[in-house]
């Protein structure tokens, strides 16, 4: 969701700060500032986990926390991981390539994810959650 800088300025007044929020902060990170008002109940977001990412659903929201259930994931039909001998047995050669349909899982694993006012994201084990969904399995690692 791409909006004008003063639309922008429009949304972030009519937020209500809330848990000590830092209205400077998020006026010096627009582009936090953006992606933390755009996030609706219903939305798709990406928990990163070092090299990995899961694909999760916006299932309740707080000023300053998201309640987040885990997506079905399943590989689109026709692509499928490619290996190679080397590494620890073999190296996937097309990890970035791999396609996902997503799914709501209702039965899915559920976590909140927090504000952090210092990085202007929300976090989860210290990585920053990006809208949008994304799975991604390292193979290689």
């Amino acid at each position: 969701m791409k909006m004008s800088e003063k639309e922008l300025k429009a949304r972030l007044e009519a937020l209500p700060w809330t848990c000590d929020y830092n209205k400077k902060v998020a006026q010096e990170r627009p582009i936090y500032a953006e992606f933390y008002q755009g996030l609706e109940v219903g939305d798709g977001v990406t928990v990163h986990y070092y090299s990995d990412a899961e694909a999760y659903t916006v299932i309740k929201r707080t000023p300053c926390s998201l309640t987040l259930q885990r997506d079905k994931a399943a590989l689109k039909k026709g692509c499928k991981p490619e290996f190679v001998p080397g590494g620890f047995g073999a190296c996937c050669t097309n990890n970035e390539d791999l396609e996902y349909n997503y799914e709501r899982d209702p039965n899915g694993s559920v976590l909140t994810v927090r504000w952090s006012k210092k990085e202007g994201a929300f976090m989860y084990l210290g990585k920053k959650v990006t809208a949008g969904r994304r799975e991604y399995f390292d193979y290689n690692f």
